[in-house]
């Protein structure tokens, strides 16, 4: 079986794009004291359609957009829909949580409970 060229390239598209779904986001974290912070990368997607949601050992984060194309699609790999649980190994307080949408950058940051530094005398 021979694929045309535009049906084999709409193929690899898909599949290109499915890949891409499972690790998008891209992101990094740190910790700082009693915060911890995420950045998710989500370029072209509009707060409303973000959501963050507290879970027992971690957050899952989702979110949804219509990339508005014109003409027929013949090659797709930007995503239109994600979602990432985000495991964090520490006991957070999830009415805490703080989220900020910036340049396509989403600041998420939680607050950790039961964080002491102890000053040895």
């Amino acid at each position: 079986m021979q694929l045309e060229p535009d049906t084999l390239v709409k193929k690899v598209g898909e599949t290109i794009k499915g890949i891409s779904e499972s690790l998008y986001p891209h992101m990094d974290i740190t910790e700082e004291g009693n915060k911890i912070r995420i950045y998710l990368d989500v370029p072209g997607f509009e707060k409303e359609n973000i959501n963050i949601t507290a879970m027992k050992y971690g957050i899952k984060v989702t979110g949804k957009r219509d990339k508005k194309l014109e003409g027929q699609v013949i090659y797709e790999e930007r995503v239109t829909k994600f979602s990432k649980y985000i495991r964090i190994m520490r006991e957070f307080d999830s009415d805490s949580i703080e989220a900020k949408l910036e340049n396509g950058v989403l600041k998420i940051i939680l607050t950790l409970k039961n964080v002491k530094t102890v000053k040895i005398d």
